[in-house]
């Protein structure tokens, strides 16, 4: 059974959280990336509901969650997902945060210990490097001069292997056009890509007894595994995954492959 409920942030936006599974089973909270739906998790989620209280959400101006008035910042969505944490849960959560959601998962680590279990971090940066930053760059570019159509297939492009897309050809067209009004405004990409710019992962210090697992597709365009090895580096108590292939919509891409190692990393933790 799937529930839905709204909750409001500290700042007074409201969040349209999704929750799968058994009351008490152990809770998992999935956390997006620049994309902000909690639609995006959607493969995973059917993998995982019948062993897991997944809990998923919009982020604030995506979706069906509220707008929001303050520039954005990864703080500020670490931030949500604590409120969310607090408002659905009684128990310490597992998080599974990708790209920007592994970033928050990263500074929940730090400052919102008594709150989480582990945290599971798929391609996430320590700070955007000079091709991340080309690529968040020629995104909005592509927005800002051709529209969203060409910054749509833009990001099919950084997000997904070539293998795929060219075994695909004719339901990533489909897809491509039925997010067209999906979108939003400039404005937003510029604040979500203005955020993702500015994380810095030397800012915070995750504790060493929130255990994490560090994932990364070696074909990942947009956030390259280098920036997941860096993480490592930055917490030696982490384990690392490297997925041969996957793309940086790995969720999607390798779904059950993400679900296998996550479950099976889950059960080391929980072993203790």
């Amino acid at each position: 059974m799937t529930e839905f409920r709204k909750v409001p942030t500290q700042s007074g936006e409201i969040i349209h959280v999704r929750i799968d599974g058994p009351e008490d089973a152990t809770p998992v909270l999935l956390i997006t990336g620049f994309i902000g739906v909690a639609d995006f998790w959607n493969p995973l989620i059917e993998l995982m509901k019948q062993d897991f209280r997944v809990i998923s959400y919009d982020q604030r101006g995506t979706g069906q969650s509220g707008k929001y008035d303050d520039a954005l910042s990864m703080q500020q969505l670490a931030d949500d997902a604590l409120t969310i944490l607090k408002a659905v849960t009684v128990c310490p959560a597992v998080v599974l945060g990708h790209s920007m959601g592994a970033c928050v998962g990263w500074i929940l680590a730090d400052k919102a210990i008594e709150h989480v279990r582990a945290i599971y971090a798929l391609g996430g940066w320590d700070q955007a490097d000079s091709w991340m930053q080309r690529v968040f760059e020629a995104r909005l570019l592509a927005y800002k001069d051709s529209g969203v159509l060409a910054y749509i297939r833009a990001t099919t492009l950084f997000m997904n292997p070539p293998a795929m897309v060219n075994c695909n050809e004719d339901a990533f067209s489909e897809a491509e056009q039925k997010m067209v009004p999906t979108i939003p405004p400039l404005s937003e990409i510029e604040d979500r890509t203005a955020a993702v710019l500015a994380f810095n992962a030397h800012a915070f210090q995750p504790a060493i007894d929130v255990p994490m697992r560090i994932a990364c597709a070696a074909d990942d365009w947009m956030t390259p595994i280098a920036l997941s090895e860096n993480l490592l580096k930055m917490n030696r108590h982490a384990s690392f995954r490297k997925f041969d292939i996957g793309g940086h919509y790995l969720p999607k891409s390798q779904a059950i492959h993400l679900q296998q190692d996550f479950q099976s990393w889950l059960d080391d933790v929980l072993r203790g």
